[in-house]
């Protein structure tokens, strides 16, 4: 108890410290997918110290104000989270503190059973694991097994670019006006492997965010991520590129183009 009243203190003090140039607010139901203030189960805080880089913290709460985790971002748009990341159970029980940087990894990863028992304790570096233990309920040392195991869409990241390649149509305001460029989407697979929230992080605009958002709300369900042993749901990036160079862009498609060139001048 001692050790999280610790974490709570320092949390307070850096955050009062901290001087925020802008706040936000966002409400999320049952399955995290953003709802109204009144049907929501849960809320975050968006506290951006700098709106240029998008730096920043983000806190999530219960509706009835019940900390559930403090993570420092040095992009919150990205989601590149910088320095620590801290977890609760409802009960107010530390539950997990890693450190990040830049998006990587880097240092200790701690997370603890709700008892308070220490579950496992591993030391990255640059992303990569250096050493790991995990622990039983009661203290025992166990088989080491991985923190992190993301989502994964059926038949692997190769079929997931074979989907998107197949699915996904080049639209025509895009296409006649020469836009390229990639699109980075966001988005949740819940713990059954539905696909949700589904929200761009970096789009190109003419048509190509809203196309990159209807392929991936279509996808088939995936198999779900797991956190520390526990299935969960897991947020996930894909970068989508949209180039005229590899579209299939034929005489047809060209004659099309001209005609409709002519017909917009007229």
């Amino acid at each position: 108890m001692k050790t999280i009243v610790t974490i709570l203190f320092t949390l307070f003090i850096a955050q009062t410290q901290a001087q925020y140039v802008k706040t936000d607010s966002n409400y999320y139901n049952d399955d995290w997918e953003k709802t109204e203030a009144v049907k929501a189960t849960y809320k975050t805080v968006l506290n951006y110290l700098d709106t240029i880089t998008g730096s920043g913290v983000i806190s999530k709460y219960t509706i009835t104000d019940t900390l559930i985790s403090v993570i420092n971002y040095s992009n919150i748009p990205n989601r590149i989270q910088s320095g620590l990341a801290t977890e609760y159970y409802t009960s107010g029980q530390l539950k997990h503190t890693i450190n990040y940087t830049v998006g990587k990894l880097n240092g200790a990863l701690k997370t603890y059973y709700n008892t308070g028992q220490l579950k496992r304790q591993d030391l990255y570096k640059n992303d990569s694991l250096v050493t790991g233990r995990c622990y039983t309920l009661i203290g025992a040392d166990t088989s080491h097994f991985p923190y992190f195991m993301m989502p994964e869409f059926p038949g692997g990241t190769k079929k997931l670019y074979e989907y998107l390649g197949t699915s996904i149509s080049y639209p025509i305001l895009a296409r006649d006006n020469g836009v390229q460029g990639t699109v980075y989407v966001s988005f949740m697979v819940s713990k059954t492997g539905q696909v949700s929230s589904v929200q761009i992080l970096r789009g190109i605009g003419a048509g190509c965010d809203e196309e990159s958002i209807k392929v991936v709300s279509e996808m088939p369900n995936w198999t779900p991520g797991y956190v520390d042993g526990i299935v969960a749901n897991t947020w996930y990036n894909i970068p989508i590129k949209y180039s005229l160079s590899g579209s299939k862009l034929n005489r047809q498609e060209q004659k099309e183009k001209k005609q409709r060139t002519k017909e917009q001048k007229k």
